[in-house]
């Protein structure tokens, strides 16, 4: 019975296979040439083999640790992200009046073009921008300035953009779990006399705990590496370089100046960045698992 049961285990496995290897083939073979890349000095068709000498260059460029702190700067993103997100999805599940309106709203913003919101903010921010002028009108034109063009509000500007069109996805994300919840442990809190703040404490929150830390880690990868369209449009790195990133810089490194060994080694640097990530994501929720 248990050999049967073991077969029954297998055979799904066993036709999916196929699927699996093309799937890694697809996914393995760019990244094993990125990495032999980042080895070698590239011009064109002639190849050097120069060992650890791109990562010694990136390591020691100026440039290189800006937009590994504006990255690490991004970051500031994800804690506004979660608490947006978890307010808003316990407000909708709430059942507010035109709730389902509300849900449908906030969400366009994620699933516009990032091209197009770049293109919006940039005008929108500008010096003589919309909202500037609204500023203005309000009394508060002493707080007027081109928010794109200053190094002190550039990439602050930018992150704004980021949460505005990311939020959405993350109150759909959560409110879906809240959804799921067994609506009679909830009327039970009620008749016992919880109000929000003790059902929110005691209920949803032990709840959200395996998404928001499966959110948590997703947003962080996504400061690392979706970020690049953000800055393409709107600042491409400036004002004097204050809104480079890793993206950007890899883009430029390989790009516009050729220098594909040095992308590459920029590209594997990100990548081992981002696998360190997904590796906490997953010891935090094995450690939530064996909790509850």
């Amino acid at each position: 019975m248990l050999y049967l049961r073991k077969r029954e285990r297998k055979a799904p496995m066993l036709f999916i296979l196929p699927s699996l290897f093309i799937v890694a083939g697809i996914f393995l073979y760019p990244v094993i040439k990125v990495l032999s890349d980042s080895f070698f000095l590239i011009n064109g068709a002639d190849r050097k083999f120069i060992g650890l000498q791109n990562y010694r260059q990136i390591f020691t460029d100026k440039l290189f640790w800006t937009a590994v702190t504006n990255n690490l700067k991004l970051f500031l993103c994800v804690p506004v992200l979660v608490v947006l997100s978890l307010l808003f999805a316990v407000a909708l599940f709430q059942r507010i009046p035109g709730w389902k309106v509300y849900r449908i709203l906030l969400l366009i913003p994620y699933i516009l073009s990032v091209s197009v919101v770049g293109i919006v903010f940039d005008y929108l921010l500008r010096e003589d921008g919309l909202f500037n002028q609204i500023l203005q009108k309000a009394g508060l034109g002493g707080l007027s300035q081109p928010w794109l063009g200053q190094t002190d509000t550039a990439l602050y500007a930018i992150m704004v953009v980021v949460v505005w069109k990311e939020l959405g996805f993350g109150i759909v994300l959560l409110l879906a779990r809240l959804l799921s919840i067994d609506e009679s442990v909830l009327e039970a809190a009620r008749l016992d006399g919880a109000g929000i703040l003790k059902i929110t404490r005691y209920i949803l929150l032990p709840e959200l705990k395996s998404v928001l830390s499966f959110y948590i880690i997703l947003s962080m990868i996504n400061m690392l590496s979706w970020m690049f369209n953000y800055v393409f449009v709107m600042t491409r790195g400036g004002p004097q370089n204050s809104t480079y990133i890793m993206e950007y810089y890899i883009y430029q490194m390989g790009i516009r100046y050729r220098q594909y060994g040095l992308s590459s080694a920029l590209a594997i640097f990100l990548l081992l960045f981002a696998m360190v990530l997904v590796f906490l994501q997953q010891q935090v929720r094995k450690c939530l698992e064996e909790e509850y």
